[in-house]
């Protein structure tokens, strides 16, 4: 029985998710662990760091690291508290990029009479719905819807 025990609690261990990486870990242990990320962004401060499963995936996790290359902050960001961040008229393409990653389509549709360029991000709305998110820019990559 205790073998047991100690099994299944090595098995829930190994469950973990990016978001759960304690903070002051070096980011060393953590790109052994989940491998390379998907983005980095080093100009930002910290360097944050974006695994994501877009463009079939629901889930992104971002991993901000300070110039001791340690772990401060990590979180899984395709939330909705993370997309009501967003700032319309201020964030750029870039800005969303580094914050959520790669989106999981990019298109071009009309938006009230002008053609505004489209990125999509799957994720699970209250953490239950299948859902996307559609962010608008305008023509110089500022969001506006």
């Amino acid at each position: 029985m205790l073998r047991l025990s100690a099994l299944c609690l090595l098995l829930l261990g190994a469950c973990t998710t990016i978001s759960e990486t304690p903070t002051g870990t070096p980011i060393e242990q953590v790109l052994q662990r989940y491998g390379a990320p998907t983005s980095v962004c080093p100009a930002q401060h910290p360097t944050r760091y974006i695994w994501s499963q877009q463009p079939n995936g629901r889930y992104a996790w971002a991993i901000e690291v300070d110039a001791n290359k340690q772990v401060t902050h990590a979180s899984q960001v395709l939330t909705d508290h993370e997309f009501a961040r967003l700032q319309i008229g201020v964030w750029t393409k870039e800005q969303v990029r580094c914050h959520f990653g790669p989106p999981a389509e990019r298109s071009i549709t009309p938006y009230r009479g002008i053609k505004r360029l489209v990125w999509s991000y799957r994720y699970k709305q209250n953490s239950v719905w299948e859902s996307l998110m559609h962010v608008y820019f305008d023509e110089n990559g500022v969001v506006q819807h």
